[in-house]
Formats: structure tokens, sequence, C-alpha cells
């Protein structure tokens, strides 16, 4: 199974999670700046790691597809 060891997701208005060595830090811009809140993690999510292994075999299938 595939270990995440960063994961990093963006939205449109550029709110972000970052998870990286056990730590998760969520930040979303605010009417008074940024705000930033951090999160320790006692283990990956087993579904986080799922979902990342199934994109990989995705992305995989369609570079395959691609050639």
């Amino acid at each position: 199974m595939w270990q995440i060891n960063k994961l990093v997701a963006i939205d449109q208005n550029d709110n972000y999670i970052v998870v990286e060595n056990g730590k998760a830090v969520v930040s979303t811009l605010t009417n008074s700046g940024r705000a930033y809140r951090n999160f320790e993690l006692k283990e990956t999510p087993p579904c986080l790691s799922v979902a990342v292994n199934d994109l990989i075999k995705l992305l995989t299938d369609k570079e395959k597809n691609s050639t």
C-alpha cells in the first residue's frame, strides 16, 4: 500500500490543507487575513491511502492509453 509523505490540496479561493509527517495544516483566507489551524495526526486514514492509490492507477492507465 502507498504511504503518503505529503499531500497538498488547494481550492479556487487559495484555501489549502497540507498533510505531512503526521501533521495537518489548514489555511483559509478571512476578512482579516489568513487563518491557520495545525493538527497532529495519529495515523493517515486508510481511505486516504486507498484514494491516492486509485488516483495513481488511473493516471497510469491514462498514460498507457495515450501512447
